[in-house]
């Protein structure tokens, strides 16, 4: 389920991709909108975190994308003091992540 309103507007859903299939491909994501509040089973986690993933340098045949860290800056609070950041947690770029991080990721375990 997505919930395009806060600070989760800042993150662009065709963007995510796990190297291999885009999110869409797998899922069958639902949008969430106030008109659907009260359909709702579960509250909503008072405190968001995320994990942001990225890929900067070149990998044949794929320019470099020099963007990319300044891009997640944008989205990712690392603590408090950082200006930068506006939804708490992490990220992870090139040689930070693999397949295996991605996968605890996505199932909510450990990155």
């Amino acid at each position: 389920m997505l919930s395009l309103d806060g600070p989760l507007r800042y993150v662009p859903p065709a963007a995510l991709y796990d190297g291999r299939h885009w999110l869409i491909e797998r899922y069958r994501p639902a949008l969430y909108n106030k008109a659907a509040a009260g359909t709702l089973r579960e509250e909503r986690a008072a405190h968001w975190q995320v994990v942001g993933l990225g890929v900067s340098e070149a990998h044949a045949p794929f320019k470099p994308l020099p963007a990319v860290p300044a891009e997640l800056e944008g989205i990712v609070k690392k603590d408090a003091q950082d200006p930068d950041g506006v939804i708490p947690g992490q990220v992870l770029l090139n040689g930070d992540f693999d397949a295996a991080r991605l996968a605890a990721v996505l199932e909510h375990k450990d990155a």
